[in-house]
């Protein structure tokens, strides 16, 4: 019973965390955006780090085949945001 108890606060917890972390994101965003504005140049990363994530792919095929299809849907959608942030540019001046 104590158990359930513990079980139900942790999961409460977790509901209200989501909950108002989605709330003070909408807050703090900004006006006319649904995510921060893309740094001016992509990070560089060291190869190292390039290999333990390949590695961690190979290794763990359903996590490489996540990333990989993660990876294609984010750079359509940042080449999809630059182009829209361009032509409003050209088109507002």
């Amino acid at each position: 019973m104590f158990l359930d108890v513990i079980g139900g606060t942790l999961t409460a917890l977790l509901v209200v965390l989501t909950v108002s972390g989605g709330v003070l994101w909408w807050r703090r965003r900004p006006t006319g955006l649904l995510s921060p504005r893309m740094p001016s140049a992509r990070p560089r990363y060291r190869p190292a780090f390039v290999e333990a994530i390949v590695g961690l792919g190979i290794y763990m095929p359903l996590f490489g085949v996540t990333l990989l299809i993660m990876t294609i849907v984010e750079r359509a959608c940042s080449a999809s945001l630059e182009l829209d942030q361009t032509v409003r540019k050209l088109v507002i001046g």
